[in-house]
């Protein structure tokens, strides 16, 4: 075979030679041209150098369309033999096939010189034309071998086709040369020239021996492939014997060997996680309401599994400075809490501050200065008027002259003068919403403010449960800045777009502005809008400023040059151009909107002389520049393109909401029969300055990822790339601007010319828009799998009957009376079981609303109205059926039919979710027509009504369950558990009695079963639920069976999955561990290659708590028998998102008893690997590994490098993660700082010591306000000056610290005194006579220190008009971690307890590391016994003893407490005091809590912010002393003091008076004392110590 290739080689460079000499040979006979020193041209080349010939064609024939057709004939012709010639290229070269100067270029050459030629000549060339058609539709084919030509042969073949036409265009060229191009025409179509007819047979001839050698060639291919497949099956079949011995020997997974071998490892897991994610977040929604329905009695999802977690293992209760993150997690809890007022609050926020950064980056510079001179403004500013409105038509620059206010008061804010600003859009209806608008205010209020945050917060706190209704605006604003003195505090409130919001006279705008004018309050506002149609605003007399073109004249200027200069192709232009440009256009603009687009026009056409000529016929106004925009999208579009736009454009214009993308493009294909038109390409292309996509930009910007991901591998770039599709996708579609939304909404009637008007009066539009909603209906319930309608669907189901509600029905014509009718018969028939489709997407409150005199006419009444002109309509205007139906219907029976449907569909269901939302359908439509009311707490009774109402037997088999499971599903509301439980008996009764009477298909009785067997273990019946679930699992068909269909067959698979998962949630409940992990496994055998959900792999985990796993073994086999994917799954569960601590711990102690942490941080580490670096599951990942590193393995300088790291990542979280990721980060400070006190203790060297002293000065920074004077790593710096000085220095670090805690407790803030007790203990409990305060200070963090302020504004104002109804806060339950345990909103102070010393000159600090024991050390340490008899002392051995060192031996434990039992805890009788609801978790991983003294607690003095209940503390004591084993992860550390709370004779605060015994002191008082009097005296001891002298010797 190699001889013979060998031997085709030779041949063809000769025969090649020859082709080409005499081609080239006789084209220069023929023309007189040489074209053997050119080289090939481009298909560019040759189309530029032919451009002023086709010109000429012009100049004869001024047919435009023949010109343009030629033209692109040529083109494809030329540009298809271009691609031949890339594509041989290669292969030519390699063989050596063409010679070096590319022969094949000549091609173009003569091509070129023929164009010229024909160009020159005044005939008629639609000849020529075909003669080049039929030579491009050659080339197309010949095109399909680009690539391809591998052989000689092949490239010969290909040669001799451009040799012979070469001939041809030589020949042409020659007749043309001697004046008879005529004659050529004629030849070559009546072949009567022979040198024309031999060389155009010889090109054909040419071209059919190409064929046969594409033939011969696909053959040879063919084969080789053929025998390449066998070759690989041998080895294949070799590689997986190979595989299999591999496997019997080492026992390894096939999959899990190719990723080892072929390192793929990286690309198997992303790739895991791109579609696990997506599965995931089908599971976790499925999950959610699976489980919101299953259990009513506590079973909550696993999120909310995930959120009690949350603070197990790495949340503690942070640093004094958290507590703005605290108070923001507060009032986004609110807003979270109270979804129907705040709708979707989390997207209006984030896209308001996106909006704000837009506004940024397209503000023109120095605009908007003329409003700074303004009068009204001016006053505005000053607050002398506390409402202005600006108002001005559309295009006037409104929005920006708004964010020029926001950037002008920016730069005025501080602590006293706050800002706020919301930019209303139509794109979204949050972003419309009043109440929205607020939340998002008061959060930026908050984010900026951290007295303003404390102080909500704790009014929110205060108001939980409380019945009283408050309005937004009265809590977050009203209340916090009354009328009085301007420096109490003012906020500027900036609203843009009003005309854009949801706003009516007497609504939530009107009641605020009302309000604050009525309180005069420091508020002062702000509002931009159009004029309005309905007078809201200027109900309220504004300070009104009118923005005309006079007023925005210098901004016109400004923005026509900065355009001039920004435009890609309006900068080239000439200056001259530019002037006439600038001049022209500030003469005819008449708004900003004006100069932006037809700037934008001018950078669009891109030719100054074009943009000259169009400057003389300008549009006069903004109007007249759309009329243009839209004339030029409408040219050379089909009649239905112009349909399907105009449609399209009335949907935009007239919709409810705004239209994804999706359901743009899906409206077009419902009203375009072919697929000529592209909604994607027109908004890039014609329609580009008519329609834009509204994406939202991300604060964050993505760029860095890029560059830190470069060296992903193909995979993880395809997953990146898919997810930002289908973002944009969703996105809306929008008008480029509002004010071109409003011109297609200003038509009033239908024009005349319907060819070229796009707009559609709003009647019309209104009427076409519901008939498409009705025809999407019916469409979609007939049959689900219709995509295109379905998209629609939901938008249908919604807003159908709003566009019902905006026909005027007497103006109506016969013809629209009729459509109408039609549509309502159809939908009231229940046509297709369209009840079902309202079931699936509607709810029934929206769907059937009750009547109400405050509520807009529902459409079932509004609907009587248009049946009413049925009577006069004319004969034959309606089909029989339907006025029939419009003479019988009323208000009794209108909703029937649909009512009926529901039942069925109630009958047919076999979910419990579905079950019991069909019957509240059934039950909200036979209300409204009188045929039900709901009887007191007897939901059988209600069954019973509805089931007569359309006779329904009560004895049959899917009445019975239905009956069931609904009964269940009313059990679910009830709140009292008896109660409850006897209505989940009776449920399950007649879940039962179902069973028994089971008929239908499998699928039906398998299904009955599936809803009996979970609600026996909702009444506490585990082994009834077990017999049904095997009795499902037993009626399961052969998901294999070839007679099932598709749709079954997955049924099947899917039940068969789910059900072992289900029986092993009950055989755990019933303690049965073995059966219950046998049952997991069987699921996760049927899941395939698709791993469980991580939550499921989780409750796995949860099998193997202390008692039934004590050594770790049992979990540690079950995740090393896990795949890599099963395991990446359940580590996405515990780290993505909320951090699950409780799985972490879990892991973490496994790993750490059975001594194999080596493979979990391994594990983590390949994860984090893979994941992106500023990811916040990355972020959670890193903090598992910091706490595994230090203190569970004692590795302190891994411990340190990854908090470190961890310090300086920016994780992108969505806005409820935020103030969890803040609190982590603080978490982390703080748990760094305690590695470096413990190096700086441990550390014998002063140089070591002072640099360490450096690192905890610069700390990386948690958040962008850390502040060391607020923080508890301010006091671990303090005791480090302390020992290294200089003194003085200590003193300005502890009065700072001093200061700061004062503040916090004199402010008018109360729910944060705690904190600032807890770290005043600190701070007092470092100086000599300060013990008693110090211990007064830990005793009081659970009182309340001032009434007055902690009752401030939590008393509602009855008169006012309430906005929304208040419902109780979450429970806050305190969280308890191993190490450092995290509290909820505010409780993040809990109680200390502290044998505090006396400081006295500069001294050694105990050691310690805060977490993980150091090397012991022979020091004494304390007991825990304090002497309490004597207030003198109070404070036993500190932290900075001056008196002399004792080496005696601290007394021997008590027998009690020296072993591992738990030690006896003393019981404090309950304080009548006046008692905070914050509470306090002991930090021992004990789980002990309290909110109040009811036992004693010890504050670490040493520990950033650790407690110990008294029997973690004795614990703690005893291991030091080497009497109890150290458990896997230490608490606290070795010889660390602590100070004792609450104090002797404690009796609490009460009225704002400190009560110790017989003791009673004012709060004020006290503090005042403190400030003023001892905490100068305790310095003077300071500075007048004997700096640890003592005498030596005295012993003698």
């Amino acid at each position: 075979m190699a001889s013979k290739y060998g031997t085709a080689q030779q041949s063809t460079s000769t025969d090649l030679g020859r082709l080409w000499s005499q081609a080239i040979k006789d084209y220069n006979a023929r023309t007189g041209k040489d074209l053997s020193s050119m080289g090939a041209y481009s298909m560019a080349e040759v189309m530029q150098s032919t451009e002023a010939g086709m010109k000429r064609f012009k100049g004869f024939r001024d047919d435009g369309s023949k010109m343009a057709k030629f033209r692109s004939c040529m083109g494809r012709h030329l540009g298809d033999i271009q691609k031949c010639i890339d594509g041989l290229a290669v292969v030519g070269a390699a063989a050596g096939a063409f010679p070096p100067a590319m022969p094949v270029g000549l091609v173009f050459t003569a091509a070129s010189r023929l164009l010229s030629a024909f160009a020159g000549v005044k005939a008629d060339y639609d000849r020529v034309e075909s003669f080049f058609a039929y030579s491009a539709r050659f080339f197309e084919r010949l095109a399909i071998l680009e690539n391809r030509a591998g052989s000689g042969p092949l490239a010969v073949a290909v040669v001799r086709v451009f040799s012979m036409q070469l001939s041809v265009c030589g020949r042409v060229e020659f007749m043309v040369k001697e004046q008879r191009f005529k004659q050529w025409l004629n030849a070559l179509w009546d072949l009567e020239d022979k040198e024309l007819v031999g060389a155009y047979a010889a090109m054909q001839a040419s071209i059919e021996e190409l064929g046969q050698a594409v033939e011969f060639e696909s053959y040879s291919a063919i084969k080789l492939v053929q025998d390449d497949v066998r070759t690989g099956n041998q080895k294949l079949d070799e590689l997986d014997e190979r595989i299999q011995n591999f496997r019997s020997t080492l026992g390894e997974d096939i999959q899990q060997l190719y990723a080892s071998s072929l390192k793929l490892e990286v690309v198997i897991n992303e790739g895991f996680f791109a579609v696990q994610k997506r599965h995931d977040e089908s599971q976790v929604l499925l999950a959610q309401i699976l489980k919101a329905v299953e259990k009513p009695r506590g079973v909550t999802s696993h999120d909310e599994k995930k959120r009690a977690g949350a603070g197990a293992g790495g949340r503690a209760k942070g640093d004094v400075g958290d507590r703005k993150f605290k108070a923001l997690r507060a009032i986004k809890a609110y807003f979270t809490d109270h979804q129907s007022i705040f709708p979707s609050w989390t997207d209006a926020h984030r896209e308001n501050l996106a909006q704000d950064k837009d506004m940024h980056d397209s503000l023109v510079s120095q605009t908007a200065g003329w409003l700074d001179q303004n009068a009204l403004f001016k006053a505005w500013v000053e607050r002398e008027s506390p409402l202005l409105w600006l108002k001005g038509v559309e295009g006037m620059g409104k929005s920006f002259l708004a964010y020029s206010t926001v950037q002008k008061l920016r730069s005025q804010q501080d602590e006293h003068n706050c800002l706020a600003y919301f930019y209303f859009k139509e794109e979204h209806p949050y972003l419309q919403s009043m109440q929205n608008a607020f939340a998002s205010a008061a959060l930026q209020i908050a984010e900026s403010n951290s007295k303003y945050a404390e102080q909500v917060a704790a009014r929110i706190k205060e108001d939980s449960g409380k019945s009283a209704d408050v309005s937004t605006w009265k809590r977050f604003f009203l209340s916090m800045f009354p009328g009085g003195s301007k420096t109490e505090g003012h906020l500027f409130l900036v609203l843009d777009g009003l005309d854009e919001a949801h706003v009516k006279q007497g609504g939530t705008l009107t009641e605020f502005l009302s309000d604050l004018k009525r309180e005069n309050a420091n508020i002062s506002v702000l509002a931009t809008s159009r004029p309005e149609e309905q007078p809201t605003l200027q109900l309220l007399e504004p300070a009104t400023l009118n923005i005309t073109k006079e007023e925005i004249r210098p901004d016109i200027k400004k923005l026509i040059k900065n355009r001039l200069h920004t435009l890609p192709r309006l900068r080239k232009f000439s200056p001259g151009v530019k002037n006439a440009i600038f001049r022209k256009v500030l003469k005819q603009a008449d708004s900003m909107l004006y100069v932006e687009h037809m700037l934008r026009r001018f950078s669009y056409i891109g030719r100054e002389r074009a943009v000259l000529e169009d400057l003389e016929k300008m549009p006069s106004n903004l109007h007249d520049l759309y009329q243009l925009l839209l004339t030029e999208c409408r040219r050379d579009r089909s009649d239905e393109q112009y349909q399907a736009m105009k449609k399209m454009f009335a949907w935009l214009a007239f919709s409810k909401r705004s239209l994804s993308l999706t359901e743009a493009a899906n409206l077009v294909q419902l009203t375009l029969s072919d697929d000529t038109f592209d909604i994607e390409e027109e908004i890039i292309g014609r329609s580009s300055r008519i329609l834009e996509l509204s994406q939202t930009r991300q604060l964050d910007e993505d760029t860095k990822d890029d560059d830190d991901d470069k060296d992903d591998d193909d995979d993880d770039d395809s997953k990146s790339e898919g997810e930002p599709e289908l973002e944009y996708r969703n996105s809306p579609l929008t008008f480029q601007d509002r004010s071109l939304r409003q011109y297609f909404k200003s038509i009033s009637v239908e024009v005349d010319d319907t060819s070229t008007e796009f707009r559609t009066p709003a009647g019309a539009a209104h009427l076409t828009i519901l008939q498409m909603c009705g025809d999407i209906m019916i469409k979609v319930a007939k049959t689900e799998d219709d995509k295109t309608a379905s998209e629609l669907a939901q938008y249908a189901i919604t807003y159908w009957y709003e566009h019902l509600k905006e026909l005027d029905v007497e103006k109506a014509s016969n013809e629209v009376v009729a459509q109408v009718l039609n549509l309502l018969y159809l939908i009231t028939s229940n046509t297709n079981n369209i009840a079902k489709l309202f079931g699936r997407l509607g709810r029934h409150t929206d769907v059937y609303p009750e009547r109400a005199d405050d509520v807009p006419t529902p459409w079932f009444d509004a609907l009587l109205s248009w049946t009413k002109k049925a009577a006069s309509l004319p004969v034959g205007t309606l089909g029989a059926d339907i006025r029939e139906w419009s003479e019988s219907v009323d208000e009794d029976n209108v909703l029937l039919p649909l009512a009926r449907g529901h039942v069925n569909n109630w009958l047919d269901a076999n979910d419990q979710w579905w079950i019991p939302e069909n019957f509240r359908f059934a039950k909200a439509a036979l209300s409204l027509v009188h045929r039900f009311e709901p009887a007191e707490d007897e939901p059988l009774k209600d069954i019973h009504s509805v089931m007569s109402t359309f006779d329904i037997p009560l004895d049959d088999f899917k009445s019975i369950r239905a009956i069931g499971s609904t009964l269940c599903g009313y059990a679910y509301d009830v709140s009292d558990t008896d109660r409850q439980k006897e209505m989940l008996t009776e449920g399950v009764s007649y879940l039962k009695q179902a069973a028994e009477r089971m008929e239908g298909d499998t699928m039906q009785q398998i299904a009955t079963l599936l809803l009996l067997a979970p609600k026996y273990e909702w009444i506490d019946q585990g082994s009834e639920a077990i017999k049904y679930y095997d009795q499902a699992y037993e009626l399961l068909p052969n998901a294999d069976d070839e007679n099932l269909g598709d749709e079954k067959r997955k049924e099947v698979k899917d039940i068969r999955s789910q059900l072992p998962i289900d029986k092993a949630r009950v055989l755990q409940s019933l303690k049965q561990i073995d059966a219950a992990l046998g049952q997991y496994n069987k699921a996760r055998e049927f899941s395939g290659e698709q791993p469980l959900s991580g939550w499921i792999l989780d409750d796995i985990t949860m099998l193997f708590d202390e008692e039934a796993d004590p050594d770790g073994t049992k979990l540690m086999a079950v995740v090393k028998s896990w795949t890599d994917k099963e395991r990446n799954s359940w580590f996405a569960y515990c780290f993505d998102g909320y951090g699950d601590g409780n799985a972490v711990t879990r892991m973490q102690r496994a790993a750490k008893i059975t001594r194999e942490t080596d493979l979990l941080i391994g594990w983590l580490t390949s994860l984090g690997k893979s994941l992106p670096p500023q990811s916040y599951f990355l972020f959670n990942i890193r903090g598992a590994l910091a706490s595994l590193y230090y203190p569970i393995l004692g590795d302190v300088e891994k411990g340190k490098t990854t908090r470190q790291e961890i310090l300086t990542m920016k994780p992108k979280v969505e806005s409820w993660y935020e103030e969890q990721m803040n609190e982590m980060m603080t978490q982390y400070r703080m748990q760094l700082a305690d590695i470096i006190f413990f190096q700086f203790q441990e550390s014998p060297d002063p140089l070591r010591k002072e640099a360490l002293i450096g690192e905890m000065t610069h700390l990386p920074n948690a958040h962008d306000d850390d502040d060391l004077r607020e923080s508890h790593v301010g006091m671990l710096r303090a005791n480090m000056v302390r020992i290294m000085g200089p003194a003085k220095e200590y003193q300005k670090y502890m009065n700072e610290l001093f200061t700061t805690c004062i503040q916090g407790l004199e402010d008018n803030v109360s729910w944060n005194d705690s904190s600032s007790l807890r770290l005043l203990s600190k701070v007092l409990a470092s100086l000599h006579g300060l013990e008693k305060d110090a211990r007064i200070a830990i005793s009081a963090q659970f009182s309340i220190l001032d009434r007055s302020i902690h009752d401030q504004g939590t008393e509602s104002d009855g008169s006012e008009a309430s906005s929304e109804q208040e419902g109780s806060e979450p429970d806050e339950q305190q969280e308890h971690t191993a190490q450092s345990d995290s509290t909820e909103n505010f409780e993040e102070v809990g109680v200390e307890e502290f044998e505090e010393a006396a400081p006295g000159e500069i001294a050694e600090l105990p050691t310690t590391d805060g977490t993980h024991d150091a090397p012991k050390r022979s020091k004494p340490m304390p007991n825990g016994s304090t002497n309490d008899d004597d207030d003198d002392e109070e404070i036993g051995r500190g932290l900075f003893d001056d008196a002399p060192d004792s080496k005696e031996e601290p007394p021997a434990p008590d027998a009690s407490t020296s072993n591992d039992a738990q030690p006896s805890i003393t019981q404090l009788p309950q304080l009548d005091e006046d008692a905070t609801e914050w509470g306090l978790g002991c930090d021992g991983n004990c789980g002990t809590s309290t909110e109040s003294w009811t036992q004693p607690f010890y504050y670490c003095l040493v520990c950033p912010n650790t407690d110990l209940c008294e029997g973690c503390h004795e614990k703690r004591l005893a291991q030091t002393r080497g009497e109890v084993s150290e458990p896997w992860v230490n608490f606290c550390g070795r010889d660390h003091r602590y100070i004792k709370a609450p104090m002797k004779g404690w009796k609490g605060v009460k009225n704002g008076v400190i009560r110790i015994g017989e003791e009673e002191i004012e709060v004020k008082e006290w503090l005042r004392v403190l400030k003023e009097e001892k905490w100068q005296k305790a310095w003077e001891g300071f500075w007048t110590r004997q700096g640890g002298l003592k005498d030596i010797g005295d012993e003698e």
